[in-house]
């Protein structure tokens, strides 16, 4: 069956995690009713918005046992890979369907990306791809893709992604003066402090 990520932001001061969970629990009692089981979900206090990920015949029955059982649908809908998924989203664990971090938190359900690009002009790449992994996995960071030239890694928290953006400028400049790099951050929260995203330009 096809795998849903949908999206609820909730335009209310009373918003909490509480009433999430409450709100799953009355999507688990009707979801058969429509073929759809519900897998997981995320929810940021902060940003007022929930993440569900459900399997279903359709976008339509995913949305349908949202509008059944409390009447809060999704404002967005999309189909998702499992690779997918688990790539971006997969950090963590859950208890009763509820997305937490390793240490027990609430996981927002926002992740941040660090995109590199390097250049080598001599044939010794591979100990600084080394070093590079090593910086990631250090600041609890998941390797999307590595084509060519190019690494993709996500972050479950912004200020990891700066950080080992950092780290890696900084053994970048000082391995070899035989290359060139660009790195970005992208992030679902966008509370990163200019300072910090400006070392990245």
């Amino acid at each position: 069956m096809p795998l849903y990520m949908d999206i609820h932001t909730v335009d209310s001061d009373e918003f909490s995690a509480e009433d999430v969970v409450k709100a799953h629990m009355e999507d688990l009692a009707i979801e058969d009713k429509f073929g759809v089981k519900q897998l997981k979900y995320w929810v940021n206090e902060q940003g007022k918005t929930i993440f569900c990920l459900m399997e279903g015949p359709s976008k339509e029955a995913c949305n349908q046992v949202h509008l059944e059982s409390h009447g809060n649908t999704a404002c967005n809908i999309i189909e998702v890979a499992d690779d997918e998924y688990n790539l971006f989203m997969g950090q963590g664990t859950d208890v009763n369907d509820l997305a937490k971090t390793d240490s027990g938190d609430l996981d927002p359900g926002y992740r941040t990306m660090l995109l590199s690009n390097i250049v080598c002009f001599s044939q010794n790449s591979n100990g600084y791809f080394k070093k590079i992994k090593d910086l990631v996995i250090e600041h609890n960071g998941v390797i999307i893709r590595e084509p060519t030239n190019q690494i993709m890694v996500t972050f479950m928290y912004a200020t990891n992604a700066i950080s080992c953006a950092t780290s890696i400028m900084e053994l970048l400049e000082v391995t070899s003066s035989k290359l060139e790099f660009n790195l970005a951050v992208v992030s679902g929260n966008l509370n990163i402090p200019p300072s910090l995203g400006q070392v990245l330009l």
